[in-house]
């Protein structure tokens, strides 16, 4: 008869059942390389967390982690460029060859590949991929600069406006880049008619667009005609307080012969001036 687990006993009295196990060199080694590996794909991920979130606005914390990674190659090389820095045509490539190395479907690489191009005064490869670069995004700026301009020597300003909403409605860094570029633009009648759609349109961008005018055009007459071809906002109430923060405006620099045009269409707008209220001008 085979005896219980009670009865059979190991040394110095303990059941065999109850003793503890050895554990086996091999069983330790493969223990000590998931542990290893773990802590690896742990460090891994961290650094490619902290390069994800810093590649766009500090690359170069991001390629202290990742020295190849595509999008933070192609961003500091773009930072580089809008900080007015000088690089030579071939260091733009090459850098736009190493990101897209990394990411083969970066735009912003493709992009600085037609910028070095550009440096060279090769137009064929600077348009051709200028137009790739734009098929694989529309949300990148500086593509759709290039498209703007490209346009504009053109003399297609239906074309050049399209890119130019397209970036503005796309991109947050797009006005800054843009809006100067517009200060311009309304200077010509021609400027002004293609714009119009997009105001009447009431996109954001155009509304922010009146305000930076107002606060950074020296001549305000360009801005004047412009509201006066379009109406300014398409919400009456917005165009009342758009008008109302340029009557102020032109006031504050003197430039008092263009109120009274501003104000030609508004109803009672000469007693609304005469009464001392700007602030009041336009309400109809």
């Amino acid at each position: 008869m085979a005896p219980s687990k009670k009865n059979v006993k190991g040394r110095r009295g303990v059941p065999a059942w109850a003793a503890p196990r050895r554990i086996g060199g091999a069983v330790l080694a493969k223990f000590a390389v998931i542990a290893i590996f773990a802590a690896i794909g742990a460090w891994l991920a961290f650094i490619l967390a902290v390069s994800g979130i810093a590649r766009s606005k500090a690359p170069d914390r991001a390629l202290a982690f990742v020295p190849w990674e595509g999008n933070a190659l192609a961003n500091k090389a773009d930072m580089q460029l809008l900080s007015g820095q000088k690089i030579p045509a071939k260091t733009i490539a090459a850098t736009a060859r190493a990101a897209l190395r990394n990411s083969p479907l970066n735009a912003k690489a493709v992009r600085l590949r037609a910028k070095s191009a550009g440096l060279e005064a090769d137009s064929v490869k600077t348009s051709n991929l200028v137009l790739a670069s734009a098929r694989l995004t529309r949300r990148d700026p500086l593509t759709q600069v290039f498209l703007i301009e490209e346009a504009v020597r053109q003399d297609d300003l239906k074309k050049a406006m399209f890119h130019y909403d397209l970036a503005l409605r796309s991109s947050s860094i797009a006005p800054q880049i843009l809006y100067p570029r517009l200060l311009k633009v309304i200077e010509h009648p021609e400027g002004r008619t293609a714009l119009k759609p997009y105001l009447r349109s009431g996109e954001q961008w155009t509304l922010d667009f009146i305000g930076f005018a107002k606060d950074n055009s020296k001549d305000l007459a360009p801005l004047v005609d412009l509201m006066l071809e379009t109406g300014g906002a398409p919400d009456p109430a917005l165009a009342r307080v758009q008008r109302a923060a340029i009557v102020s405006a032109l006031a504050d620099r003197q430039q008092y012969a263009q109120i009274p045009r501003l104000l030609r269409p508004v109803p009672n707008a000469a007693g609304a001036l005469t009464g001392g209220g700007l602030e009041t001008v336009g309400h109809d």
